[in-house]
């Protein structure tokens, strides 16, 4: 929670009229919240490990649903009507392994989740300590990430941000 009061120094210390013409790296925060707000101030790009390292841990980003726990649930997005904001579920947690038919997250075009890995079958693979689990919650979180940027950039283009 400390990186907000150090995102919004930096942000107005980069905001000089000379520096208006060249884009503004962010390096190492990649949470939603954080790249939401980064964005805001007119930050360009972003360079984080955190998708691939909560994913090593067990945990998916996925799009609000039951069960998902914390996020960010502002409503924005490509159409406030639809995007309920995020969450993250541990693949880990004992509750998901039953949960044979269920995805990651159902909204989700991942190579994962149009597989149709179940949930249960990820949290085999965390609990048997195969290594295929850690990858599959990379490729899922790095296509939640990916998507993410692509509605930020939308809503750039629409003059919303």
């Amino acid at each position: 929670d400390n990186v907000m009061p150090r995102l919004n120094a930096a942000s107005s210390s980069s905001s000089s009229s000379s520096s208006h013409h060249k884009p503004v790296h962010l390096l190492g925060v990649g949470d939603e919240a954080s790249i939401r707000l980064a964005a805001t101030k007119g930050l360009d790009t972003f360079d984080s490990c955190f998708p691939t390292r909560i994913g090593r841990h067990g945990t998916a980003l996925v799009h609000h649903q039951e069960g998902a726990e914390g996020g960010n649930n502002d409503g924005r997005g490509d159409d406030a009507s639809t995007y309920k904001g995020s969450g993250r579920i541990n693949i880990t947690n004992r509750r998901f392994k039953t949960q044979y038919r269920e995805v990651l997250d159902p909204t989700c075009d991942c190579h994962v989740c149009r597989q149709g890995f179940s949930r249960a079958y990820l949290h085999h693979l965390f609990k048997a300590r195969e290594p295929l689990g850690h990858q599959l919650l990379a490729i899922h979180n790095l296509r939640y990430m990916n998507n993410l940027m692509a509605r930020i950039r939308s809503a750039i283009w629409r003059d919303e941000i």
